[in-house]
């Protein structure tokens, strides 16, 4: 597989030589890659159930609270692309 004329393996070893340089970040890395506001959709519903709620109708308050409570992993994740952060931190804690 080649993408923009490098190998794979090229590609794999540029990022991680990105990524500890600090040229980069996973969380930035990650978004350019994805769709940062499916994926979020497809945790939060996988975490809820509820896969034809209206992305756009929910309380933001009451989906980072739920999942704070029922799946810290999950929310950590989110946090953590969202706010552009090399490894995922502890969200759940409260800072000292």
């Amino acid at each position: 597989m080649k993408k923009d004329g490098i190998s794979y393996m090229e590609a794999s070893n540029q990022y991680y030589a990105d990524v500890a340089n600090e040229k980069v970040t996973r969380a930035e890395e990650f978004k350019t890659n994805q769709n940062y506001q499916k994926m979020r959709f497809d945790i939060i519903a996988g975490n809820t159930g509820d896969v034809t709620m209206n992305y756009y109708s929910i309380d933001e308050n009451d989906v980072e609270r739920f999942l704070k409570e029922k799946s810290p992993q999950s929310y950590n994740f989110i946090k953590s692309v969202k706010n552009g952060d090399n490894n995922i931190t502890d969200y759940t804690q409260p800072k000292e």
